[in-house]
């Protein structure tokens, strides 16, 4: 276990495939070990740079709506390093991880409604600027945002799944809106050309689980919110 305060006597250390040299400090994707610190000194250095994270987290969710798909990226990287730091102080101390998981997961939650574009309430005064929206469309809206938020609820209340970050470095290719890629009829010339988005990890944090999701319901093509993790084997 890389969780240790005693120096690795080994010179590498494979995990999921991938080596790393061991010194003096040990870096597991974004936290950064260091045995000369005690429990105690990690553990409350850990806490101070997260709840500094969830503060910033805080104050780009509360005035922000429609993040185009890197911002929402980048969101999605600032919630995921504030789950792995917590998650550390789990690996540390068992105290408290009940609360701590709901604490993250709601915050996981609000990301995913940035990157969707879609907030708690269906954004009908935005649309209202538009007159050439008829009802019909306002209503598929209606529907396909309050299906949304019950598969999002279910999918992170169950304390598992999580989404998972991508290298940021990598250009990224410019799409449209994720709410306009979000809400279109399912017709077959449109399923043949969707391409879904995969979000994932390297290194894979020890703590996810196999398995994805994609749904589709009442002719609405949920389109760029499939959600996968895997693990390592064994």
């Amino acid at each position: 276990m890389i969780f240790t305060r005693k120096r690795q006597p080994l010179n590498k250390l494979t995990i999921a495939h991938a080596a790393y040299t061991l010194q003096k400090e040990v870096k597991w994707l974004g936290i950064t070990l260091n045995p000369t610190l005690s429990p105690n000194l990690h553990l409350r250095m850990v806490k101070t740079k997260t709840n500094n994270t969830i503060k910033q987290l805080t104050q780009i969710i509360q005035p922000t709506f429609g993040l185009c798909q890197r911002e929402a990226r980048i969101l999605i990287v600032g919630v995921m390093m504030t789950k792995i730091l917590h998650g550390s102080i789990i690996w540390y101390t068992n105290k408290n991880r009940n609360t701590v998981r709901k604490k993250l997961t709601g915050r996981l939650f609000q990301a995913v409604q940035l990157s969707t574009g879609m907030m708690k309430q269906p954004p009908l005064p935005c649309l209202e600027l538009y007159g050439g929206i008829r009802d019909i469309t306002k209503q598929n809206i209606r529907l396909a945002h309050n299906y949304l938020h019950t598969k999002l609820a279910a999918l992170i209340d169950d304390g598992h799944r999580t989404l998972i970050w991508k290298d940021l470095t990598v250009p990224q290719p410019i799409h449209p809106s994720p709410l306009n890629n979000l809400i279109e009829k399912n017709t077959l010339l449109q399923q043949h050309f969707t391409r879904t988005e995969t979000l994932s990890p390297f290194p894979v944090p020890p703590w996810c689980h196999r398995g994805s999701w994609k749904e589709n319901k009442s002719g609405l093509a949920l389109r760029n919110l499939e959600l996968t993790w895997r693990a390592p084997k064994g």
